[in-house]
């Protein structure tokens, strides 16, 4: 029931408790609910807000949001989508009488693509190292991130299953696809070659329990550690490569 001043009295916590079950019941998957939780925590934590006072809420939020300015505008957008979310399904439940982020707009994201000159490609194809498993990793990632554009996430929940070589294609499992819609991906004959190549020599003991694209361990090749291996192939290009200059988001 919402009390006078237009909220409940109920603390962040409370309300933010039941919030992340009923995203998981809603179906959102797991790297989505996780962002929720990062942008909401974040929020707790540097804009202090208030719950029993609108007007303090409306304030610390335009001001956090202020602050989320000096951002990507594709940041800031999703701060903006994560919070607004969250405070739209408090005024469903009576914790909040009105949204605090009423009347903010997303800001403007720059849609031109980025387009990577080809000699620079061809570099970048021939810089991992085919005597390691790590090079020889990398080496095929790039060919299938080029040639089908596949999610950086989407690529790193690959088993080697979801490859079919006789066919040319992959497939994303309705399960860690960002649509939750299994599709199935061409590949080109020179993928498929380079690919069916790193599969032949990854470690036997694997099996097909160990994600396609690994570490040397077997560990799963998340989207943070591809960051960091493009890191490496940047520094080496002399020519910044970011995940979504061979992927798409």
């Amino acid at each position: 029931m919402v009390v006078a001043g237009g909220t409940c009295g109920m603390r962040w916590t409370e309300a933010y408790g039941p919030f992340m079950p009923l995203l998981a019941a809603r179906g959102v998957a797991p790297r989505t609910r996780n962002d929720y939780d990062y942008h909401l925590r974040r929020f707790s934590l540097l804009a202090q807000p208030d719950l029993s006072d609108d007007i303090s809420l409306r304030a610390n939020t335009l001001a956090y949001m202020a602050n989320c300015g000096r951002l990507a505008p594709a940041t800031s957008n999703t701060v903006l989508r994560k919070l607004r979310a969250f405070f739209r399904w408090a005024v469903e439940e009576g914790i909040l009488a009105t949204d605090p982020t009423r009347g903010l707009k997303k800001r403007r994201e720059d849609q031109t693509p980025r387009c990577i000159d080809e000699g620079v490609i061809k570099r970048l194809l021939n810089l991992p190292s085919a005597h390691t498993h790590a090079g020889r990793r990398d080496r095929a990632a790039f060919y299938v991130m080029l040639d089908t554009a596949i999610r950086t996430n989407e690529m790193s929940h690959l088993l080697v299953s979801d490859v079919d070589l006789q066919r040319g294609v992959v497939s994303i499992r309705a399960t860690v696809a960002k649509t939750r819609s299994t599709r199935v991906l061409p590949m080109s004959p020179i993928t498929t070659s380079v690919l069916a190549e790193y599969i032949d020599t990854r470690d036997p003991a694997w099996g097909g329990r160990v994600p396609l694209f690994c570490t040397d361990s077997g560990r799963p090749m998340t989207r943070h550690l591809w960051a960091a291996r493009l890191s490496v192939y940047s520094k080496k290009l002399g020519v910044k490569i970011r995940p979504y200059d061979v992927s798409i988001k």
